[in-house]
């Protein structure tokens, strides 16, 4: 049975919903009855699916070789051009499940900051929760930044419980994207991702 499901697949992964791609349907010989293309559900549901994921590791691969982030694959299969190809349902459940920005990517904010992403936002997702990596940037917004030495004085008048308090103290803040409308993601790697958000 799995033999031949991925028969089927390879046989029509890069045949489209709308009944477009390939391999084109011949006519049997003798026949007279005209062949039309496979589409819609005609197609095997694996195909349907395998045709997603196809596409959407297609767009992310770049031709010079870089590989996009997901936001970008995303945003290019939302093109009317190519949209028409997928399966309405198994694209709405791709794109759902497909989120623009994983968990543990590291991003850059419009600020500057380099964040990771620490949690998927479901209703905005490319404004999820981010986590400043570098520590001076992860104090509370509030909080003002001590200079070198401020800090060398501050810690010449610690007990050694506050240092061991201090050691298990997380200073970072999660930045909720979707309540700070003043940042949004920027740079993914080398990609400018701002043209891409929605």
């Amino acid at each position: 049975m799995i033999v031949s499901n991925l028969c089927i697949i390879a046989n029509l992964i890069l045949r489209s919903i709308n009944g477009s791609g390939f391999p084109i349907r011949k006519a049997i010989p003798g026949s007279d009855e005209p062949v039309l293309p496979l589409k819609g559900e005609e197609i095997h549901i694996f195909c349907r699916i395998a045709c997603i994921a196809d596409r959407f590791d297609g767009f992310r691969h770049l031709p010079d070789g870089r590989i996009a982030p997901n936001i970008v694959a995303i945003k290019r299969m939302k093109n009317p051009g190519y949209s028409k190809w997928f399966d309405p349902i198994i694209y709405e459940a791709f794109t759902n499940a497909m989120p623009a920005f994983s968990p543990g990517e590291q991003v850059i904010l419009s600020d500057g900051q380099t964040v990771v992403v620490t949690e998927v936002n479901e209703v905005e997702p490319c404004r999820p929760i981010v986590r400043p990596i570098d520590p001076k940037k992860a104090l509370n917004p509030d909080s003002k930044i001590k200079s070198d030495a401020e800090s060398d004085t501050e810690s010449d008048t610690k007990t050694d419980a506050d240092s061991e308090s201090d050691d298990t103290a997380d200073d970072t803040v999660d930045i909720n994207l979707t309540s700070r409308r003043d940042l949004h993601i920027a740079r993914v790697g080398d990609f400018d991702v701002t043209n891409y958000l929605h």
